[in-house]
């Protein structure tokens, strides 16, 4: 009986009116590396402390990015890095990422961890996009020698 059941509601679906022919989507899709000589340092003063909540970023105007698209479409950003299997992967920003890495033993032995947070994030507008890294620790405020690496970006646009 339950067979008989299943197979009759297997044969028959469910129908309803055809709807109306859905939108065509357009796509514009580029790459872009960012040099690590070509971070730009923030160097704000917010009044309190000098380098407070300072960053890295990169700024570059795209044409492409019109003002329709920035109304009516859609902006994506990925960073595209190598994993630990040695794959080309892409990763949607903002991208957080939390490390540990050990600076030294205390005087019983105990292994000592500095803790962080780097995160890439973006902003865009009518024919410009900002690409930003951010460390939780701020290193680069005492040393702004220690710059990001060299990264790549994949940006989707679709209206």
């Amino acid at each position: 009986m339950l067979v008989a059941i299943v197979a009759t509601m297997s044969l028959t679906g469910c129908k309803g009116e055809k709807g109306d022919p859905g939108q065509n989507v357009e796509w514009f899709i580029t790459n872009v590396t960012v040099e690590q000589n070509k971070w730009n340092y923030s160097n704000m003063y917010d009044g309190r402390l000098p380098y407070a909540n300072n960053y890295y970023y990169y700024e570059f105007e795209i044409p492409e990015l019109t003002q329709f698209i920035f109304k009516e479409g859609k902006v994506s950003v990925y960073m595209i890095y190598t994993n630990d299997r040695g794959e080309e992967v892409q990763r949607p920003l903002p991208y957080v990422q939390h490390y540990e890495e050990l600076v030294g033993y205390d005087e019983e032995d105990k292994p000592i961890y500095n803790y962080y947070t780097e995160t890439y994030d973006y902003v865009y507008g009518n024919g410009w996009i900002n690409i930003s890294f951010f460390a939780s620790d701020f290193l680069y405020e005492d040393d702004i020698t220690i710059i990001p690496p060299t990264q790549k970006f994949r940006i989707v646009f679709n209206w």
